[in-house]
């Protein structure tokens, strides 16, 4: 029927857009570019924090896109689609590279929270998968190395907010520092008035054997 006809024609548009949008997402690069910043990581401190961004921003708009035309397709009418297991997918690889947006401004206790959620998006994308026709091999390869990164994720994190709180001064060099300068300046300081008095002589005691008392 038309209406049927319809909605064919569009899934097929929004596949074939969802395809290009993927063809974008080099997954290879971002796997080893997660390992890499990991193994560097563990092996410098947080000084290897500093390097560039992994352009996750661009990847978060993508998987957003994605997520919304997987929304999309599993709405059109009479069309078989594994629509649910293809959205948890994209929701967990869009929770991750959130993630790694976090990480590249710094903050690292978002960060360590959104690795975590896309360990437990991964795994439910992985049971989503085992219930639908969709080809089970490669899911589970692919979820398997998205759940592999954020826990290589979650270690970056807690590096660099070691090496945050290492690099940090402690309170009591603080306080210390302080009052040594208080200590300097106050001694520097100039007397606000000095005294002209002088000191009174004091009459002398004059013991008078001759008596029992003293007189003065």
């Amino acid at each position: 029927d038309k209406e049927y006809f319809v909605a064919k024609l569009k899934y097929e548009k929004l596949q074939l857009i969802s395809e290009r949008i993927l063809a974008a997402v080099d997954v290879d690069s971002w796997k080893r570019k997660s390992l890499e910043r990991t193994a560097e990581l563990m092996m410098l401190g947080g000084g290897a924090a500093e390097k560039e961004p992994t352009g996750a921003e661009t990847l978060v708009q993508l998987y957003d896109h994605l997520c919304q035309l997987a929304a999309e397709m599993a709405a059109l009418p009479g069309v078989e689609d594994e629509g649910e297991a293809r959205a948890a997918k994209y929701k967990a690889f869009k929770c991750y590279f959130l993630a790694e947006l976090m990480f590249d401004r710094k903050l690292y206790d978002k960060a360590l929270v959104l690795f975590k959620h896309t360990d437990s998006l991964a795994e439910r994308a992985l049971l989503e998968a085992e219930a639908s026709n969709e080809d089970l091999e490669s899911a589970r390869t692919l979820l398997t190395d998205l759940s592999d990164s954020a826990r290589g994720g979650q270690v970056r994190c807690k590096i660099a907010q070691h090496s945050l709180l290492s690099s940090a001064p402690s309170p009591d060099a603080t306080s210390s520092s302080s009052c040594g300068a208080t200590t300097t300046s106050s001694s520097s300081l100039p007397p606000l008035f000095v005294s002209k008095a002088q000191p009174l002589p004091l009459k002398p005691f004059v013991f008078d054997v001759a008596h029992d008392a003293l007189s003065f």
